[in-house]
């Protein structure tokens, strides 16, 4: 069901529970990937169905196969990017606008990731059809690019350029390809964009671009085995990850004739966000409330003591800062100058499903070749496990510097995915052996 804040459900969403193999291209990212444990797919706490966003979602999604959290993730982006810079919160120093990086995660165009953008598209039409013929674009393939796109003017120039600016990657695929590419800054430029920063090229001399106060939203699809396949470990570990919100979408129902909901509760509720977001881009610095504050504080000491090691620590670090953001949209869509416990209730519970997401999509990577190669030699290995000199000599071959075997052995260790056994042998030597303990 897609339950809202004071509204009943009324639809009812068939979710399947994964537990296959992802789909056979994922293959040739793992030699053996039937021996990865699959976590099964997330499912979305109710209260992140807050407010205008989750009126939606529960005005479409009964005409939709479109995943409701995919709906869900586009509103909010589509939302913060109309609104731009006029309304932030501060956070230890660090100012955050309502701009978001989200990418729909699914196992094959059956997850109808593109649906959702269109069904989201049409109703942002009604909302702002100005900000969406001019603002909204694809086709991101280089740093210079996306400056060139909302780069500073002269200051004679009497039609200033919109810094908005929302991209719509429906082959996200192909940006995590461009990355690759020696020489590229994107994956510097987005990170600066989501941070807020001013943006530039350091190559030019005679015609340097800059852009100052750019408000920048991006929305990409891709399937999973693409995903795996082509983030690279320098993006992950870079920081350009966990500046996105990764959403795990798949096939909400099947509706062979669909449909459309009624026109005027449509054109009704396209109304109150034009309302709600023209009055929250005026907001500026809204703050916490007093119960909001005492929430905050709570969940702060708690993301705090959290304890992840490896690839999912990293793609996962910046949780303060996502769940400030999002619990600044949910405000300001709530046309509330200030952050209430529903808001950021609202916001953890999306935080939880893309950190559900992130385990469902990469939990059985560790972001280390090193790492997986030792996984797959232990679970072989069986009740037998290996020596440290049979991992030295027979896993690795003796051609990897004994320092990263150490580094790998330490990263499952306290993951507790092994488990280290000192055997006392004759004499004073003492052997070391590693089994597989999941």
């Amino acid at each position: 069901m897609i339950p809202t804040a004071g509204a009943s459900p009324n639809a009812e969403v068939i979710r399947e529970k994964i537990t296959k193999i992802v789909e056979e291209s994922a293959k040739k990212y793992a030699d053996d990937p039937e021996e990865l444990d699959i976590p099964t797919f997330p499912e979305a706490d109710p209260r992140v169905f807050y407010g205008l966003a989750g009126q939606y979602v529960e005005l479409v999604s009964p005409h939709t196969e479109a995943d409701p959290m995919a709906l869900l993730s586009h509103f909010l982006a589509f939302s913060g990017n109309i609104i731009g810079r006029g309304a932030r919160v501060r956070a230890d120093g660090a100012t955050h606008c309502p701009n978001l990086f989200v990418v729909n995660v699914g196992r094959s165009s059956r997850a109808r990731k593109g649906t959702a953008r269109e069904r989201v598209s049409e109703f942002f039409l009604l909302v702002d059809s100005s900000w969406y013929h001019q603002r909204v674009l694809s086709g991101l393939s280089s740093g210079e690019g996306l400056i060139e796109a909302v780069k500073d003017t002269d200051e004679e120039d009497e039609n200033p350029v919109d810094k908005r600016l929302l991209i719509l990657e429906g082959e996200f695929g192909g940006v995590l390809r461009i990355l690759r590419r020696e020489g590229n800054i994107l994956s510097k430029t987005l990170r600066d964009a989501w941070d807020g920063k001013r943006l530039m090229t350091l190559t030019r001399k005679d015609n340097r671009l800059v852009a100052t106060n750019a408000h920048i939203s991006i929305i990409g699809h891709i399937t999973q085995a693409e995903l795996l396949r082509y983030l690279d470990a320098i993006e992950i570990f870079s920081g350009f990850a966990n500046r996105f919100l990764w959403v795990a979408v798949q096939r909400a129902k099947v509706l062979p004739i669909g449909s459309d909901p009624p026109a005027l509760e449509i054109r009704n509720l396209a109304q109150q966000v034009k309302k709600a977001l023209t009055t929250a881009s005026r907001f500026g610095e809204i703050r916490f409330s007093a119960p909001a504050a005492e929430l905050w504080s709570y969940l702060y000491h708690k993301w705090s003591k959290e304890e992840r090691v490896g690839l999912l620590a990293t793609i996962l670090q910046r949780v303060e800062a996502q769940v400030l953001r999002l619990s600044l949209l949910y405000a300001l869509l709530d046309e509330k100058p200030r952050i209430e416990p529903d808001h950021i209730q609202a916001a953890e519970a999306f935080w939880r499903y893309c950190e559900d997401s992130a385990v469902y999509i990469f939990g059985g990577r560790y972001g280390d070749s090193d790492a997986e190669k030792l996984i797959k030699a232990l679970k072989k290995a069986g009740p037998d496990g290996l020596t440290q000199t049979e991992i030295y000599r027979n896993v690795f071959g003796g051609n990897v510097k004994a320092g990263r075997i150490k580094a790998a052995l330490y990263e499952l260790q306290a993951a507790r995915k092994i488990k280290v056994v000192k055997e006392k042998k004759l004499g004073r030597r003492t052997i070391t052996r590693y089994y597989y303990a999941c």
